[in-house]
């Protein structure tokens, strides 16, 4: 109860725009990396594969703590639902185009439902064929209030198999 509690409160807050006042030039690669070394043992308990293309200077206006949550609740969803017959991979590129930061994360799971793809980050709501997992339906929502808060736009394809995710954030260029 209080996990739920402490997701509905950052949700709400993140809707709010609460923090944005606070953003700073970051290194998107570099939140992704620590987030990545936080899973790390968990991807390799699960014995993930996981395939990075980075591309440096990767920079955007935002708040690394909120990035970092976004990416973890992804990386939460892949290790629930990416799975498919013993074969756990995630891709995972990072570049710049056209004056945006684009971020693509692909798993090699079932994917969702066609019917689904577009109520993913709608509050409390789950595809059917994944009720009987742990979870609220939260998770995504608050990626996407993530995503808006940094003025950028996600959006889910099935990748077939798989799901992928597909972030852009405005390119925050070097200082003159």
């Amino acid at each position: 109860l209080q996990r739920l509690f402490t997701k509905m409160l950052l949700l709400a807050e993140v809707e709010a725009g609460v923090g944005q006042q606070d953003f700073v030039r970051l290194d998107v690669q570099q939140v992704l990396q620590e987030v990545l070394e936080y899973y790390a043992p968990l991807f390799e308990d699960r014995q993930v594969d996981l395939h990075l293309a980075l591309q440096p200077g990767c920079h955007v206006l935002g708040d690394s703590h909120l990035l970092a949550n976004a990416l973890s609740n992804l990386f939460d969803n892949f290790l629930k639902y990416g799975a498919r017959d013993g074969l756990r991979r995630i891709d995972i590129g990072l570049d710049v185009q056209d004056d945006s930061v684009q971020l693509r994360l692909r798993d090699h799971g079932q994917g969702v439902s066609e019917g689904m793809l577009h109520r993913l980050a709608e509050h409390f709501v789950r595809d059917p064929q994944h009720q009987q997992l742990p979870g609220h339906g939260l998770g995504l929502a608050s990626v996407k209030a993530i995503v808006r808060l940094h003025h950028g736009e996600i959006r889910w394809r099935n990748g077939k198999p798989g799901l992928e995710t597909w972030i852009r954030l405005p390119w925050s260029p070097p200082a003159p």
